[in-house]
């Protein structure tokens, strides 16, 4: 017995030397029994047996090893898992010693995603090329076959390609088809005398996407074909070619991306060849660029852009049924270095909705940040600075600069938390309107200077409650502050400040302008409160509070919540979040008198497992920027039908003018092999007497 195992042990260390001279690499064997032929020079193995040479492993229930003529032989469920290729099941495999070329006999490939190839003959030539021999490729990602490659023989594939020779090439990262037939089971419905398809491990590959089909009421029937070009590891383009023959219309879009070390950016460019019967405007050439990106230098200093510019402003409508009022283009270059920053935008207004086509050309912005802190009452020194510089093609120019030192001072009395502030904007103009569009130009000619000194008390409370069921925060606040003006805003001309909503989220901010042209002046309180409730429930939230000012110099500009008392509507949020089921956010404006609702914003969402709900509804009795009612719901579900059908649709409705404002309804089937759809698309805003519709058809096989 001692020496039967000594001969077993000498016979493996013997196969395991020679496969190892054999390949260059190393080998190991593993099986439940090793037999030696010394006469015929054979080692036979059974039971589990197991193989690797390098990155490539063999597997089987018996392999027979002929040292002379360097060849092994696999039977019984073999299977030879390449690191080149891909995993192989064969009924019998014979391969030399060093894995570099052999033969298998009714083998079939299966790739990571499910599809795969089989082949009654299996040819490996070397280690990067494989042939098969009157193969089918299946090109269908299948869960099933990937878990249990037996299912191949169980069903038959959906879409297939069968072909006379079909080659595996991993220096090429590729498979070559020759004579082949496309397939719709075993249907043959297309033949192709030459097809290259990308291995699935070889990653991007330049080559024809999947074309898409779109029918819109100022296009009409139209067909889209995009084209992949793989420029280099981190490049890339997608050229999509669209054309709709009724209208004899082309567009042709570029998507270019590029990948950098500390960032990327992304450059889209689109291009129609004529107009749109109804647009007003005759423009044989229309465009659109786009561009966006996004850099990190280093910890401190970033950079980011988006750019949106169109040949005519009714691009978007006429060919993506967008109906935007204008494009907005910013250039953000950042410096922060913890609470200090410096930043530098570049701003660019495309107006596509005003008759006048204003547009603002350029506006920088310089802004910069300095923050100190001081010992002896932990108090916080800051200086602000803000520039801008702003021109119009109407000829306005507009330079401002404005300087706001301010010193904060905390203190925390007994978990109170009290923090005083005070500072001084002091803003310098430059105005030049001479040719500026209905504004009296001797108004604001020349140079304005202007100083608004303010100072702050604010209090907060934090009370937590924690207990073995639940955890309870509830936070009072209030903060008043006191502000002047030292010019009337008649004397200052007013460009970046709009009229605004009171909420909960501005209720308790020193100054709700968004903006310097424009300040809120006079004495302000506000106070109210905040609480939470976490338990096995979900997440309670609720707030409410109240605003009360006096301000005795009326501005050009409003906050919609304030009635003629000085005393404000009462503003607040409810919200409720369950686990993955619910989740609801409720705003509110309570008049104070008589508390009713002036405006309500819900917003909630339904998730279960095959149907999903979410909707809004928005009221506001009197808007500030139109002075008129605003009521409007959206409405929109998806839910999985049948299989692998799902279906979904949304509605937008105006209330006010009983209109419907947007429409859409579709259906989607996602299968392992195929996904494809319908949709249909309706838009009519208020101002549209006839209503855009669009109708779009995709179809896409997976893998092809």
């Amino acid at each position: 017995m001692k020496h039967n195992l000594l001969l077993i042990f000498l016979i493996s260390l013997i196969f395991d030397c020679t496969l190892l001279f054999a390949a260059n690499l190393p080998t190991t064997l593993e099986a439940d029994n090793v037999e030696g032929d010394q006469e015929n020079n054979i080692i036979t193995a059974t039971g589990n047996v197991e193989v690797t040479n390098g990155g490539d492993k063999l597997k089987s229930n018996k392999l027979v090893y002929n040292k002379t003529q360097k060849i092994i032989t696999a039977t019984g469920k073999a299977t030879l898992q390449s690191r080149n290729v891909g995993t192989v099941f064969s009924e019998e495999i014979k391969i030399n010693d060093d894995f570099t070329n052999g033969e298998l006999i009714d083998g079939k490939i299966i790739f990571d995603d499910g599809s795969y190839i089989k082949s009654p003959i299996i040819t490996r030539e070397n280690k990067s090329k494989t042939i098969f021999k009157n193969s089918i490729f299946s090109f269908c990602p299948n869960p099933l076959v990937k878990d249990n490659p037996d299912y191949i023989n169980k069903d038959v594939s959906l879409f297939s390609l069968k072909s006379k020779n079909t080659t595996i090439n991993k220096d090429e990262s590729e498979i070559k088809l020759k004579k082949g037939l496309l397939r719709i089971k075993d249907v043959p419905v297309m033949y192709t005398p030459y097809l290259r398809v990308p291995l699935r491990s070889s990653g991007r590959k330049s080559g024809l996407l999947y074309p898409s089909y779109v029918n819109t009421n100022n296009l009409g029937f139209g067909l889209k074909i995009p084209y992949y070009f793989n420029i280099s590891q981190n490049k890339d383009l997608k050229t999509t070619l669209q054309y709709h023959p009724s209208k004899n219309n082309v567009i042709l879009e570029n998507h270019y991306r590029h990948l950098l070390r500390n960032g990327g950016y992304n450059i889209r460019i689109e291009n129609a060849n004529n107009n749109i019967a109804k647009t007003d405007e005759n423009i044989e050439q229309r465009w659109l660029i786009d561009s966006d990106g996004k850099f990190n230098f280093n910890n401190n200093v970033g950079l980011d852009f988006d750019i949106e510019h169109l040949s005519d402003k009714n691009y978007l409508r006429d060919y993506h049924n967008d109906f935007i009022g204008y494009n907005i283009s910013h250039f953000n270059l950042d410096n922060i270095d913890n609470n200090n920053y410096n930043s530098v935008k570049l701003i660019n207004i495309q107006e596509l909705e005003l008759d006048n086509d204003q547009e603002f050309n350029t506006i920088p912005i310089l802004s910069s940040h300095l923050e100190k802190r001081g010992r002896k009452f932990n108090e916080t020194y800051s200086l602000n600075t803000d520039a801008a510089m702003l021109s119009k093609n109407n000829g306005l120019q507009y330079k401002r600069l404005s300087l706001t030192p301010k010193i904060t001072i905390p203190k925390n009395i007994s978990g109170n938390i009290f923090k005083v502030s005070a500072s001084v904007q002091s803003d310098l103009y430059n105005i030049d309107d001479t040719d500026i569009y209905n504004i009296n130009e001797s108004d604001y000619d020349g140079s304005i200077t202007n100083h608004r000194p303010q100072a702050s008390l604010s209090w907060n409370l934090p009370l937590i409650k924690k207990a073995s069921k639940y955890s309870l925060v509830i936070e009072p606040k209030a903060n008043f502050i006191v502000s002047s003006y030292e010019k009337d805003y008649s004397k200052i001309i007013n460009e970046d400040t709009n009229n605004i909503e009171l909420t909960q989220n501005n209720l308790f901010l020193e100054d709700r302008f968004v903006g310097f042209d424009r300040n809120e002046s006079g004495q302000r309180l506000n106070y109210g409160i905040n609480s939470k409730l976490f338990n096995k429930f979900g997440d309670f939230g609720f707030g409410i509070g109240q605003g009360y000012r006096k301000n005795n110099k009326a501005q050009d500009v409003k906050i919609t919540g304030f009635n003629e008392d000085n005393m404000s509507n009462l503003v607040g949020n409810l919200s409720y979040k369950s686990l993955k089921i619910i989740d609801l956010n409720y705003n509110f404006q309570l008049n104070n008198h008589n508390y009713q609702n002036e405006i309500s914003d819900l917003n909630l969402s339904l998730n279960f497992n095959n149907f999903n709900i979410y909707s809004n509804y928005l009221f506001i009795k009197n808007d500030a920027q139109s002075n008129q009612k605003q009521e409007q719901i959206y409405l929109g579900f998806r839910a999985k039908i049948y299989g692998n059908f799902s279906t979904y649709a949304n509605i937008t409705k105006d209330i006010v003018e009983d209109q419907i404002i947007m429409k859409r309804i579709g259906v989607d089937y996602n299968g392992c092999c195929v996904t494809y759809g319908f949709s249909a698309v309706e838009h009519k805003p208020v101002q549209f007497l006839e209503a855009e519709k669009s109708y779009n058809i995709h179809f896409t096989i997976k893998n092809f």
